[in-house]
């Protein structure tokens, strides 16, 4: 049987872009390193267009469309809920 376990290491540099007015969302873009070690090791460039969507207490959605250079995955869309501190 083939062990399909793979993990991801993104390094990121975000810029916030574009503030929606009287919403709080916030429309955003990273570029960064990103490793991928599977039984090898891949290496490549991640741009990222994304959005920030605020909640209350802190919390926040996100929903991102990353895009990879190299010899990761090409394209990957990713959504999170984000909690503060």
């Amino acid at each position: 049987m083939a062990d399909n376990t793979s993990v991801v290491a993104n390094i990121d540099l975000r810029w916030y872009l574009i503030p929606l007015p009287e919403t709080g969302i916030h429309l955003y873009g990273s570029a960064g390193p990103t490793i991928v070690v599977t039984p090898g090791t891949e290496v490549g460039l991640s741009l990222t267009a994304g959005i920030d969507i605020p909640m209350k207490s802190h919390r926040r959605y996100n929903v991102e469309f990353r895009f990879g250079f190299g010899d990761i995955p090409d394209f990957k869309i990713a959504a999170a809920l984000m909690f503060g501190m």
